[in-house]
């Protein structure tokens, strides 16, 4: 990532999303899982309908879930307390697929309660062959595809997650209105549940265990994001309603994604746009915005490459330009359910870090761009998110 051109925030542009080589051809379910590459009419059509389930008065009524989802998590995570390294990644990543199972579908999986670690593994797997194959140009024809054999492994993992059983709810609702509408196709909303599961869930659990493993590596961090926590919770525990009040985790939270959320996107431009005055990008180009670059940029970060949650302090999220930071994207695309993954995220961080204290016998790098990863939608690391828990 440290070799690609510097990059700006840019302005206002007109574009539409790029749609990577590998939904070209006739690989159907490539297609199914990359709703978020549908661009223009068809694309402004299916994010009207999902929108209304984005809102914020909807977004309260998942509170109870959420809040139930948490604690089984909690609680199970005390069978791994005073023992040694445990990679957090998976118990994570089946609390929000449990989250989001339920709020957005209205299904009681139980997924952490019937240990169903094939779930999350598929899901992960499913990830790392789609980056694969994006970065991989011999891979992009289906017929050298299938020579791999990756095609036959792909959609083994796929159907691993369709096996999941569905009812209508929020969400899922919605699609299945526009389909009663005839406004989407069957195949268009087992896209949109897809695209749901795998960017809902995967990004928020690997963001979370960051935190975990980035709270573990920096004990004084960790420290003052607990205080915040025993300060601004009463009785002991965490309520939904606490969460506006825990500044310091939303800035840990932030400050994680800063490091290792999605390191690129792309654009295909429909309108010339200049760059600095002397440089003009024609319509038609396909722009690759990496943000990992931006995110790491001195121009606007103090100390881009150390874990510094003070970036994220009001004072200094005030002088910074709008664009500098783009988590979540940013415009028509931004990513509808921030604001509940975001909710979600503080919750559990505060509710875990309330009962456990993370530690482990890494050692951070001097600049965490030197970390090694690999790229599972965000940034992976290699070492796993091996972390030890003790009970407070």
């Amino acid at each position: 990532m440290r070799h690609h051109t510097r990059s700006n925030p840019l302005g206002t542009y007109k574009h539409e999303r790029l749609e990577p080589p590998i939904t070209k051809g006739t690989t159907k379910v490539m297609t199914n899982l990359y709703f978020h590459v549908s661009s223009g009419a068809e694309w402004r059509f299916r994010r009207n309908i999902t929108n209304p389930s984005f809102r914020t008065n909807v977004l309260m009524l998942f509170d109870d879930n959420i809040y139930h989802h948490s604690k089984v998590f909690v609680d199970q995570l005390g069978q791994h307390a005073g023992g040694g390294e445990v990679d957090i990644f998976v118990p994570v990543h089946l609390c929000y697929i449990d989250m989001t199972i339920e709020n957005m579908c209205g299904i009681q999986l139980g997924g952490q309660e019937n240990r169903l670690t094939r779930l999350s593994t598929a899901m992960s797997g499913v990830a790392e062959i789609i980056v694969e194959r994006t970065f991989s140009i011999l891979l992009w024809t289906d017929f050298v595809y299938s020579l791999t054999g990756k095609m036959k492994l792909l959609n083994q993992l796929v159907d691993e997650n369709q096996s999941v059983p569905r009812s209508p709810k929020i969400y899922l609702d919605r699609l299945l209105d526009g389909f009663d509408a005839g406004g989407l196709t069957k195949d268009q909303i087992v896209a949109d549940v897809l695209d749901l599961f795998f960017a809902g869930t995967i990004t928020a659990a690997i963001t979370t265990s960051w935190v975990f493993k980035y709270l573990a590596l920096y004990p004084d961090t960790q420290e003052r994001a607990y205080q915040e926590i025993k300060e601004t919770c009463v009785d002991g525990e965490v309520k939904l309603n606490d969460v506006s009040k825990l500044t310091y985790i939303e800035m840990i939270i932030k400050e994680t994604l800063r490091h290792v959320g999605t390191p690129l996107t792309s654009r295909n431009l429909t309108e010339d746009v200049k760059v600095r005055g002397n440089m003009t990008i024609p319509a038609g180009t396909n722009v690759v915005m990496c943000f990992h670059e931006l995110h790491h940029d001195s121009q606007y970060w103090q100390r881009p490459g150390e874990f510094y949650p003070e970036h994220f302090s009001p004072a200094n999220e005030r002088r910074r330009p709008k664009g500098a930071f783009n988590a979540f994207l940013s415009g028509p695309r931004i990513c509808p359910g921030n604001k509940y993954a975001m909710r979600a995220m503080v919750f559990l961080i505060a509710s875990t870090l309330l009962r456990y204290k993370f530690s482990t016998d890494e050692k951070p790098p001097k600049d965490l761009r030197e970390m090694e990863y690999r790229y599972v939608f965000m940034l992976y690391p290699l070492s796993g998110f091996r972390v030890k828990i003790r009970q407070r």
